[in-house]
């Protein structure tokens, strides 16, 4: 009888990794892809959202097997994990901003009215500024992601309507920037690999096939055609072709061939767990939360 093993283990993600590498795939950062697309290739974005110390084993683990990632974390760990934050970079692994200050900033001001959302962003810009100075402390970020959080009502990326991140010495915000026409995007959101129905922000948004097509035309920052936030439709049918629910089916896919030669893997640390307890309270915390999250969609709560 065949033994089903964990998913969403370090074991598993060491598997996942040795596999890709014997492929033939090269682990870029999203500074190298910028310097000099690579094919086959693969970045590995983490989103440290919490638990800083996955992070940790994580990048361990590709540091082990030579191979480079990039680690965006929140505000909230950059005054309070430094140390994590220093430590991974001298893995020489990449380090970049997960921003959130619209939504953090709107806290400060009472209703919801569009009216007052470059109010908003100009605080916003502000917090952008000094969080970016201070993680530049342990790494000379050039990459910043947006975090999505279902609980706040206002988009992040909004903020890039009204200021211009190029401006700050940011060359790559993925979003906005990568066309992934030629490039799948999978993210372990809802803790499998075909979540997109759990997931608020970090999907991709098909504006252009619902026939909207100025959109951002008053935007400080334009994302390019076929990106997350500007699907174009070569994306949408590449992203249609590949379904994934676990990391078993990522790794047997590679194996066959069947996958495409530019890949961009998601992953969120805290997910990750050798342990078993810590795996099984992900586990049913992560279910509680897709539960909630469905929930949410089907009220219209965003």
């Amino acid at each position: 009888m065949k033994v089903r093993t964990r998913d969403f283990t370090l074991r598993k993600y060491r598997l996942l990794l040795s596999c890709l590498a014997e492929q033939g795939y090269v682990f870029q950062t999203f500074e190298d892809y910028f310097r000099s697309v690579q094919s086959p290739a693969v970045i590995l974005r983490h989103d440290v959202d919490r638990l800083p110390a996955n992070a940790l084993k994580m990048a361990l683990v590709e540091k082990n097997l030579a191979i480079r990632a990039s680690y965006h974390f929140r505000y909230k760990s950059l005054r309070m994990d430094g140390h994590i934050i220093k430590q991974i970079a001298s893995y020489d692994h990449e380090i970049a901003y997960h921003y959130e200050d619209m939504s953090r900033q709107k806290n400060l001001f009472p209703g919801v009215e569009t009216d007052i959302t470059e109010r908003i962003a100009e605080e916003a810009l502000k917090s952008f500024l000094s969080n970016l100075t201070h993680l530049r402390k342990y790494y000379p970020v050039r990459v910043i992601s947006m975090h999505g959080s279902p609980s706040k009502t206002i988009d992040n990326r909004l903020l890039w309507k009204y200021y211009d991140y190029h401006d700050f010495e940011i060359v790559c915000e993925p979003y906005f920037d990568i066309s992934h026409s030629d490039i799948l995007y999978l993210t372990d959101t809802g803790r499998m690999w075909d979540g997109d129905r759990y997931n608020f922000r970090d999907k991709a948004s098909d504006v252009m096939n619902r026939g909207i097509t100025n959109r951002f035309d008053e935007w400080k920052v334009k994302p390019v055609l076929g990106s997350l936030m500007n699907m174009s439709p070569e994306a949408i049918e590449l992203k249609g072709r590949y379904k994934v629910h676990t990391t078993e089916e990522i790794i047997q896919s590679a194996r066959a061939g069947g996958l495409p030669s530019k890949l961009i893997i998601n992953t969120h640390p805290q997910r990750w767990n050798d342990l078993v307890v810590p795996w099984v309270n992900q586990a049913i915390g992560q279910s509680v939360r897709n539960i909630l999250k469905l929930g949410m969609i089907k009220l219209g709560i965003r």
